[in-house]
């Protein structure tokens, strides 16, 4: 009868040196999953202020087209306006004529 038999001192290194390993992987993938969850952080902010800038930029261009809007609109209306105060307010000798009280009609003799 053979007895295959390994030392309990190697086989407590062993599970010693094994250990150790797996503390040290431990470490290892516990800083990594750290440094992940950051990179996801970072990236979704990155995400909403790319987004943010986005609308920023989408409003600022409303606003811009808003305002050559209402310039072209009150260029027009005071282009309107100076139309109407010219016809309401004829100026000259036919103006003042026409704007006349008719006198009472004289006949004359025709010839």
């Amino acid at each position: 009868m053979t007895k295959t038999s390994v030392s309990p001192v190697a086989v407590k290194v062993a599970l010693s040196v094994e250990l150790k390993e797996a503390k040290e992987m431990l470490t290892f993938y516990r800083g990594r999953v750290a440094f992940l969850r950051a990179a996801v952080k970072e990236a979704r902010l990155d995400k909403k202020i790319a987004a943010s800038e986005a609308r920023a930029a989408k409003m600022a261009e409303r606003d811009a087209k808003a305002a050559a809007r209402a310039e072209r609109k009150a260029a027009r209306i005071a282009a309107l306006e100076a139309k109407l105060t010219a016809l309401k307010n004829p100026v000259g000798t036919k103006a003042v004529k026409a704007n006349r009280r008719p006198s009472k009609v004289t006949v004359t003799k025709v010839a």
